[in-house]
């Protein structure tokens, strides 16, 4: 079941157990990790999550709730419970829903949320960005006796529909790079780091500069 479809479906199906009102999110995400330490690459991991919020309105009662199974039965068994345990909530006259005057008329603006070209980037190319700061950073002085490069980067895309009429969906990306170094200086080891981020890859700051600004 596509995310939409599924946040739709589980919207619906609370509000027949009873919600007054609901907002459902289905996320996924990959988030990816690439560090060399001293030549070597320390790190090389990649994560995906998917999930599913569940907000619950109900007599002026709110509720959140999470899974990380999206599994149609699963996920049921999560609204019926979500609902009955709200009942039993304190009531906060303003806990609603927006007004709907307020959501969007037009959602196929671009937001500026995501390199459309985050796919192109790959595995060798992550640990050459790593080996590059991470090599810069030593390069700087021979008072250096460890540096870290890193590189990751992230991409997320989310369904949302609240039942008082908005829907749509939002998609994400992240890159961050950095660099940690210790150096000599006679009894002390100093320790000092650089870090830049951005939602665009083209955007980050050069990657020999971040090695150079953790180690200066």
């Amino acid at each position: 079941m596509e995310k939409l479809e599924l946040a739709k479906w589980a919207s619906d199906y609370a509000i027949k157990k009873g919600a007054d009102q609901t907002a459902v999110n289905v996320s996924n995400s990959r988030n990816v990790e690439v560090a060399v330490r001293d030549g070597d690459i320390e790190t090389l991991k990649e994560t995906t999550e998917n999930s599913l919020g569940l907000y619950i309105y109900l007599d002026h009662k709110y509720s959140g709730h999470f899974t990380n199974d999206l599994r149609k039965e699963s996920v049921k068994k999560l609204i019926d419970e979500a609902v009955a345990a709200t009942k039993y909530l304190s009531a906060d006259e303003f806990r609603e829903l927006p007004n709907p005057k307020y959501y969007p008329k037009d959602i196929s603006m671009d937001l500026k949320l995501a390199d459309a070209d985050y796919d192109k980037l790959t595995t060798d190319e992550r640990i050459k960005i790593a080996r590059e700061i991470e090599s810069t950073a030593v390069g700087v002085s021979d008072q250096i006796i460890s540096a870290r490069g890193s590189f990751s980067d992230s991409l997320s895309e989310t369904a949302k529909v609240q039942s008082n009429g908005f829907e749509g969906i939002i998609k994400s990306t992240f890159f961050s790079a950095s660099a940690g170094v210790t150096a000599r200086d006679e009894d002390a080891r100093p320790e000092d780091w650089a870090w830049n981020g951005n939602r665009f890859f083209n955007k980050l700051t050069d990657f020999s500069e971040i090695g150079t600004m953790a180690a200066d």
